[in-house]
């Protein structure tokens, strides 16, 4: 009997989408040591014969970009343009009114799963209005409309919650949807502090941001941010309102001073609970790239790109943006330390000259 051979590598069967999670067609893709295929109109494609581990590029001719994930063994990728939405646009309109409340923020927002729309109310009316912008494939969406209402302290953070509320609300494209509140629909929400400090690389990281968000289940809701002299203190006491269904996140920043560009490390905790204290929000240490030097020349597709990691395991997300607009720009997923720029010439992605 003949030999046979069993090594005949995997099916990729994948698919290519957008910053919202809407499917991306027509767009090449490749696979290192394959023939460019294209994306479907549900975004999927398939390439056989893969030998793991592989390197994976889907080509945006319209956005000018490519993106290329290294090192993949996964049958399932999903190539994700993270840089917005590429879909049309839908609207809608939220309009209504609240108690006014001078010398206060009256923040009303909806919410439906992951999608949040807001607005501030105008503290002397009371008037609100949220323009509802998205560009998925939904054309309706079932949720709430929550009203919450503070005092800020001079740092930026709330010191007093008085009014919180919500009702059942479900929008769709270019409807416009009015939903008041009086007073005695608004409730005084119990309060509880959320404290703790932001550990820090070293001592040469100043902390410059600090910032309160409140989820209800997956969706993101931007309370408010601490201002001040920088830098900011490691410790900090925030105060929250004790709602049911709510958890809290703090977003925090800090740069390290460098030449010849200065380096920020960020960490953003959410599932905080009202309450909780002696949290610790830690920073790594920043990626720092070695080789090539800042403004070296002669660099192409051969160059190999050198960095450390900084203090932080995972997946490094590497940006590469051309100075002149009309040149390609690259954004690579890898878990490794080095990398060269992937040579996309044979698709019309060429570096220029």
């Amino acid at each position: 009997d003949s030999p046979t051979n069993t090594n005949q590598g995997i099916t990729v069967n994948g698919f290519v989408k957008d910053g919202v999670g809407e499917p991306i067609s027509g767009v090449a893709v490749i696979i290192k040591g394959k023939s460019a295929v294209t994306s479907g109109a549900d975004g999927s494609f398939s390439v056989a014969g893969v030998t793991t581990p592989y390197e994976i590029a889907t080509i945006l001719s319209t956005q000018k970009t490519a993106i290329v994930y290294k090192g993949l063994t996964r049958t399932d990728p999903t190539l994700l343009y993270t840089l917005g939405a590429l879909g049309t646009a839908k609207n809608a309109t939220i309009t209504g009114t609240v108690p006014s409340a001078s010398a206060k923020r009256t923040l009303v927002f909806f919410v439906s799963g992951t999608t949040v729309f807001s607005a501030t109310a105008n503290s002397a009316t009371g008037a609100y209005s949220i323009a509802a912008l998205w560009y998925t494939s939904a054309t309706s969406f079932v949720g709430k409309v929550y009203v919450l209402r503070w005092t800020a302290a001079t740092s930026g953070f709330p010191t007093d919650y008085d009014a919180f509320g919500s009702k059942d609300l479900t929008i769709s494209a270019t409807g416009t949807f009015t939903v008041n509140f009086s007073s005695g629909e608004l409730t005084d929400p119990p309060e509880q502090t959320i404290s703790g400090s932001v550990s820090r690389a070293s001592a040469s990281y100043s902390l410059t941001n600090r910032e309160l968000y409140i989820n209800f289940g997956n969706s993101i809701v931007a309370l408010s941010s601490e201002v001040g002299t920088a830098p900011l203190a490691d410790a900090f006491s925030i105060t929250v309102p004790s709602v049911a269904g709510a958890t809290y996140a703090i977003y925090a920043g800090a740069v390290q001073t460098a030449t010849p560009n200065a380096r920020s490390s960020y960490f953003y905790r959410a599932g905080i609970a009202a309450g909780t204290s002696g949290l610790t929000i830690t920073l790594a240490i920043a990626p720092q790239l070695t080789t090539p030097v800042n403004n070296g020349t002669s660099v192409d597709t051969t160059t190999s790109f050198l960095y450390s990691p900084g203090g932080a395991a995972g997946v490094h997300r590497v940006a590469i943006y051309p100075a002149i607009g009309t040149n390609p720009r690259f954004l690579i997923y890898t878990n490794e330390s080095s990398f060269t720029i992937p040579n996309l010439a044979s698709v019309g992605f060429g570096l220029p000259a």
